[in-house]
């Protein structure tokens, strides 16, 4: 009961040790906050996300009408698809179509291919710092590889869903995230810094102390007299004499 009791005072001394400090963590809280802010808006590059997506269909026999051993086996190639998507035949064919200075490898780091779960659907993302080319790309890529998966995979077809769309707003750096993220940081690290000063610190700073860290009892305190105070009762004795 008694280390509880000390444990809550000593919780509430390092809150109003930080509370002393409230105006220098206010303000590295702040600047750390427009340090983010100026460095995500004027150094960090935009990126922007153009999605097109493509729905493929195996059809086991042309003559009849889709069925089901038809949709599951589509859904189970759709990883097949994907590799094909992102092969150099493919992104080979589109450096050339767009026009692109880059190399298949580059042009792959730039491209993701989502298949959500239980469908014959692939969402084809680009990501780019111009927002017309992430477009461009995007859609060169669903036109091509559609043509490569019926070609070299014998599938009966490709379907282009949905074209890509023109990004109006960067997709990253999130500015408000960068801004939130460095104004917690900085709040704790100097509240950190100011509990590890404070607590290296082992002077007997009150009355408090003594009592707390010596176990002895303070019979007295001698008040702290500021020095102009004690200047101007020398010069009052001095005058008097």
């Amino acid at each position: 009961m008694e280390e509880q009791q000390r444990t809550e005072i000593d919780l509430k001394e390092l809150f109003f040790v930080l509370w002393d400090k409230v105006i220098p963590i206010g303000a590295v809280t702040v600047i750390a906050a427009v340090i983010a802010a100026l460095y995500t808006y004027f150094l960090i590059t935009p990126i922007y996300v153009s999605t097109s997506s493509v729905y493929v269909m195996n059809r086991q026999n042309a003559e009849s009408t889709i069925t089901y051993s038809d949709l599951n086996a589509a859904t189970q190639l759709t990883n097949d698809y994907e590799e094909m998507i992102k092969s150099n035949t493919v992104l080979q064919d589109v450096i050339d179509q767009v026009g692109l200075e880059a190399t298949t490898s580059s042009l792959a780091n730039i491209i993701s291919v989502n298949n959500p779960t239980d469908t014959r659907f692939l969402e084809i993302s680009v990501s780019h710092s111009d927002p017309l080319l992430a477009q461009d790309i995007a859609n060169a890529v669903a036109e091509i590889s559609a043509e490569k998966i019926v070609e070299l995979m014998d599938v009966e077809r490709v379907s282009i869903v949905d074209e890509a769309n023109l990004p109006t707003s960067p997709s990253s750096p999130s500015l408000p995230r960068n801004v939130a993220l460095a104004a917690m940081a900085g709040f704790v690290v100097i509240c950190g810094i100011i509990l590890v000063i404070y607590m290296l610190n082992d002077k007997i700073r009150t009355s408090a102390d003594v009592e707390r860290y010596l176990g002895i009892s303070v019979l007295g305190v001698i008040p702290d007299i500021p020095e102009e105070h004690s200047a101007k009762g020398r010069k009052k004795r001095r005058g008097k004499k």
